[in-house]
């Protein structure tokens, strides 16, 4: 070629590149050299594969498997060559073009002094390639020949023991390593020398660019006229622009070996990529069957790892290695969800990247540039630490190969579905879970990183918003300049305040998408990664600090954390940047701006009060703690599924109910089978609670749109705060709900651990459940057992979560009630000064009238509102309540016996105190917050009296006399009608418990 003469001349010589123009009988001859040479490499490629597996010894594996990986790789660059022919000679030709060919002895030097880089380059690297040939094979050939062994590949299908065959296998190694020495030396040099002609081509562009003037001036010297002068003038800039595009264009499409990735976080989805995991975008239809092969080789290979790792948990009989084993099988089913969601959710993620192209979002300034580029690479370098961590973890998990090899065993799953005895099948299992291991730590990578890049997208795209409001006030002075009439100003004004709420919409937009698209994901990750993490503490205070297993525990220990704590960090920028427009919108100079457009303004500042939230799922507006709960469990379905969302949903919502009511049904018989009366005690203390919450979470089936009604009737107008002290009372309530769930759940989570995870060791070692004893099958066998021990721990953090979000629930109601309570007192003090403003704004007697009688209705209404809600909480709940009454009193006086009889250092003893404070909690709950609601519906009569009366007409006086004689008849929140909720009720159940224990310590017993 006349292009890279040398790097062509190698691949030539080494078969890998016809020449072009060649006669009939010199075409076919290259063809048949062209043949052989590739047989060789292929048949040298082959014999590495299978010599790879049949290595016992780990220090040869790793020198031949290095061998081969090279080897491989000199195979694929030749595969390329041989597909992109048209397409490189097309490159060189494009270089032969009149705009690239230099024009004067300065062009000419600057394209030889690129041109002999390019040849010192590739001879440079001929010497360093040649030379490692020579070492590997000629310099040691008398070590070969006295020895009888070959020098790269020991294997090969026929026997070498002649020394013809011997000699032959000698002569075909050498020559293939020299092939792939030049081979490569030719593909790299080629690369680079197409990137050193693309440089030369700059150079000689920034040539012409500098002496544009004097080639002008010698234009206007040659011209006959101003229109020659004109013409030449614009045939000089016109060649400089085009020979800038043609630079650009000439991409080095030889390198597109790997396909062109997504524009948006290109890493994160690059990596998806070369993971299998994500196809690119317009492929030809060659490479789109070829990737759909090796995304289906890819998947098979993930999800057959996930299978194998399910089965091994069942089959391990040692506690230590079933945590470990059961939280790798965690992690790598969360990988498997990953890709699953990312197959389906394919188009949409598609979209969200291209919602990212449209005009509105595109920088429009340097400044802009700016930020947009700091987020980018922001998202970058996260992906990048990501990356580092996750292969960490994944090194150490396989960083003893020796000991792997030595004892032949696998370095994750013990189990696989064939006799791993072979040494071939040995050595493909472990290079199987190697790749996976990898797989799953690029790709869980490449997924996090890939939701939280949209979430700096999102932080990004505000960030342009706040500063495109800030500036507004100079773009419409500069509109105002460049503006020929009025008409054409307001024109110019209004398409500019257009953008802005039309860009704040559509960033509002973007981020419901992108929830909509990943909210389920998200909340998988954090379902498996707070297990994960419980487990991996377990692991890393079991193991020795120096030890390997515990740099790999700690490494997976921070890659469950870092993914966590991208999805909450970024979560919570996307939320604090939505806060910040209304700031921009504030700290503009307004003094320019007209009234309409400070209206419009207005807007966006009362909108961006209301700031976005990334959620785990879609779950209800008011209490969504307690909501979120039973989402997880399976006991609420969220409202407004698709249509595969609501019935995978309907599928897990039927299988934890099975759990549910089949530990219920085995804690029932085991009751009656028990004849020591201790552990009947135990037995039927604990299947109450869980009868309990079975009987909750059936009255949250029956009672569903009574509760979804519950949650409606708080976004009424009436009930929705109207100005920041209404703000400030409801985010107080709705914060000490918040307080109170995570409270709970830590309280009743304490307990589950005490009963079931702090005590496993007890359980394994005598065979024991922690729980029911009874089943109805055999469990003596090792998988039965442990998949009932699983089913029990499982049931009973179900039944935690459960009754958590219950109580809460009920109390969050309350909670809510009180709220409103609160609200409703302040718009009764803040009466009289609300009149006083109506009466500004009045412009007749009439109009006040009508304002004065509003104000009144609307503090009557809120107050027989508020009455009616509360009552509609009492239907709801009022049987609940009471059914937990009569247990927890029950289970409070058992417990009590429970503690008395266990010893005070023991776990059996934390157990007993911790399920006794979860039960007690629960009826507190309902006293204290029901004893609030009464307290606070006498306080209404109270406000209304503090109240400026001095300014009030008589018939409105009369009016809140009516609301204060109301407030005299409090709410009250009861017991199956029968127990009122309050302090004194909860005092009496303590009463119970005083008595059972003055009666069990009693001697009389």
């Amino acid at each position: 070629m006349h292009i890279l003469p040398l790097s062509f001349a190698l691949l030539t010589y080494t078969g890998y590149w016809r020449p072009v123009n060649l006669t009939s009988i010199k075409y076919w001859t290259y063809i048949i050299y062209s043949i052989l040479m590739n047989f060789l490499l292929y048949s040298f490629t082959f014999c590495g594969l299978v010599d790879c597996f049949i290595l016992k010894d780990l220090e040869t594996f790793i020198e031949k498997f290095s061998l081969f990986l090279t080897v491989l790789g000199v195979s694929c660059k030749v595969m390329n060559l041989a597909v992109r022919r048209d397409d490189i000679i097309g490159l060189t030709n494009m270089l032969l073009k009149n705009i690239c060919i230099p024009r004067n002895d300065q062009e000419t030097d600057i394209q030889r002094r690129f041109d002999r880089n390019a040849k010192i380059i590739t001879i440079y690297c001929e010497i360093l390639n040649e030379s490692a040939a020579f070492f590997a094979t000629v310099a040691q050939l008398r070590y070969f020949i006295s020895t009888r062994t070959l020098p790269l590949y020991d294997w090969v299908p026929y026997d070498t023991s002649s020394t013809t065959a011997f000699w032959a296998t000698m002569l075909h190694q050498t020559i293939a390593l020299i092939l792939c020495a030049n081979a490569s030396v030719a593909h790299e040099t080629l690369i680079s020398g197409f990137m050193i002609q693309v440089c030369a081509q700059l150079d000689i562009l920034c040539y012409r660019a500098r002496t544009l003037p004097d080639s002008l001036r010698e234009a206007r010297k040659c011209s006959t006229s101003k229109e020659d002068f004109k013409t030449r003038e614009r045939r000089l800039v016109r060649e400089i622009v085009h020979h800038h595009r043609y630079v650009y264009r000439l991409q080095v499409t030889f390198f597109d070996f790997q396909p062109r990735t997504m524009h948006t976080l290109p890493l994160s989805f690059a990596l998806l990529t070369c993971a299998g995991y994500w196809r690119p975008i317009n492929l030809t239809s060659i490479k789109y069957w070829a990737y759909i092969v090796y995304s289906i080789a890819m998947n098979f290979l993930l999800h057959s790892f996930t299978f194998c790792g399910l089965v091994d948990c069942f089959i391990s009989e040692n506690f230590k290695t079933f945590v470990e084993k059961f939280s790798l099988f965690l992690s790598v089913l969360g990988v498997s969800c990953k890709v699953t969601n990312l197959t389906v959710r394919r188009h949409e993620i598609i979209n969200l990247t291209d919602m990212l192209l449209d005009d509105i979002c595109i920088p429009r300034n340097t400044h802009e540039m700016d930020i947009q580029r700091r987020f980018d690479r922001n998202a970058k370098i996260i992906t990048i630490c990501c990356e580092i961590l996750n292969e960490s973890a994944a090194f150490f998990s396989i960083a003893q190969f020796q000991h792997f090899v030595n004892t032949r065993t696998l370095p994750l799953y013990d189990w696989v579905p064939y006799d791993i005895s072979s040494t071939t099948i040995f050595w493909a299992t472990l290079l199987h879970q190697t790749i996976i291991i990898m797989i799953c730590a690029n790709t869980s990578v490449a997924h996090e990183t890939l939701i939280s890049g949209f979430m700096i997208q999102i932080c990004a795209q505000l960030d342009i918003l706040c500063y495109r409001a800030r500036i507004l006030p100079d773009l419409l002075q500069e509109a105002r300049k460049c503006s020929i009439s009025k008409e054409d100003f307001k024109a110019r004004e209004r398409q500019l305040v257009r953008e802005i709420v039309h860009h704040h919409r559509y960033v509002y937009r973007f981020a419901e998408r992108v929830n909509a698209v990943f909210t389920l994901m998200i909340f998988v990750q954090f379902t498996i990664s707070s297990i994960v993490l419980c487990l991996c503490i377990y692991q890393m205070l079991t193991t020795n600090l120096l030890s390997v297993e515990f740099a790999y525990s700690s490494s997976y220990l921070g890659s469950m954390l870092i993914q966590i704590y991208l999805y909450c960090w970024f979560g919570n920028e996307v939320t604090l940047k939505s806060t910040e427009i209304g700031s921009a919108v504030y700290e503009m100079d307004w003094s320019m701006l007209p009234v309409d457009l400070m209206k419009t303004l207005l807007i966006i500042i009362t909108r961006s009060m209301k700031p976005i939230k990334i959620t785990k799922l879609t779950i209800m507006h008011t209490l969504p703690l307690s909501f979120a709960l039973l989402t997880y469990t399976g006991y609420w379905r969220p409202i407004n599924l698709t249509f595969i969302k609501y019935w995978a949903y309907i599928i897990y919502s039927i299988v934890m109910n099975f759990l549910l009511y089949s530990f219920t049904f085995c804690g029932l018989v085991d009751c009656f089978i028990t004849k020591d009366l201790e552990t009947f005690i135990e037995k039927f203390s604990l299947f109450l609670s869980v009868f309990g919450v079975s009987c909750k979470v059936a009255n949250l089936s029956l009672r569903r749109d009574e509760i979804i009604g519950l949650t409606n009737m708080l976004l009424q107008d009436i009930c929705v705060p109207r100005n920041d002290q209404e703000m400030n009372i409801q985010r107080r309530f709705d914060r000490s709900a918040k307080i109170i769930t995570i409270c709970c759940e830590i309280l009743n989570e304490s307990a589950v651990f005490f009963a079931t995870i702090a005590q496993f060791q007890y359980f394994i070692s005598t065979r024991t459940l922690p729980l029911s004893d009874w089943v109805p099958y055999d469990i003596s066998s090792t998988t039965a057992f442990w998949g009932t021990m699983l089913h029990q721990t499982i049931g009973l953090m179900i039944c935690a979560n459960a009754s958590v979000a219950h109580e809460t629930l009920i109390s969050g109601f309350m909670i809510q009630t009180c709220a409103q309570l609160d609200i409703l007192c302040h718009r009764a003090r803040t009466l009289p000064s609300s009149l006083q403003e109506a009466q500004k704004c009045s412009t007749s007697k009439e109009d006040f009238k009508v304002r004065e009688q509003r104000l009144i209705r609307d503090l009557v209404h809120h107050h027989r509102y508020v009455y009616r809600f509360a009552e509609r909480i009492n239907a709801v709940f009022t049987l609940m309540i009471l059914v937990q009454f009569t247990i927890s009193s029950t289970v409070l006086c058992l417990s009590i016996y429970k503690m008395l009889t266990k010893n005070l250092l023991s776990l059996e003893f934390a157990w007993s105190s911790s399920y006794l404070g979860c039960m007690l909690m629960q009826i507190y709950l309902y006293c204290w917050f029901g004893n609030e609601v009464t307290l606070k519906s006498t306080e209404i009569g109270s406000a209304v009296y503090e109240m400026e009366w001095s300014m009030l007409p008589v018939n409105l006086i009369k009016t809140l006399l009516i609301i204060i004689t109301r407030a005299k008849r409090p709410i009250k929140i009861t017991s199956g009608y029968i127990v009122t909720l309050s302090n004194d009720s909860f005092m009496k159940v303590n009463g119970i418990i005083y008595i059972s224990i003055y009666i069990e310590e009693s001697p009389l017993l």
